[in-house]
């Protein structure tokens, strides 16, 4: 639905064969967490946490802080599962909503 929207839609689960994946039309983005380094980069508008892997549980708030574009607009974090309770002075700058 958000690609009916005009947003391009990139998906990263280490779960999910690839070509599972490719079947349902989905564009496989490779590790984003790869460069993570501790500071934020060119990256996304948006990301999403819909799933709660191990994987994605032992990431650091920050490396999913990090994956966000850092160009004057704020970034926008879904965190569908509470995973990454954020404190006031982590949502400067970003847009985070959560269940």
């Amino acid at each position: 639905e958000l690609e009916s929207h005009g947003a391009e839609v990139w998906v990263h689960d280490p779960m999910v064969e690839k070509e599972q994946l490719e079947r349902l039309g989905l564009k496989i983005a490779a590790d984003p967490f790869a460069s993570y380094r501790g500071n934020r980069r060119e990256g996304y508008d948006a990301v999403i946490l819909a799933v709660l892997h191990q994987q994605f549980r032992e990431k650091e708030k920050e490396a999913y802080l990090a994956l966000l574009k850092d160009e004057g607009a704020p970034g926008v974090l879904v965190d569908l599962k509470g995973a990454l309770p954020l404190t006031e002075r982590e949502k400067l700058g970003i847009l985070y909503w959560s269940l």
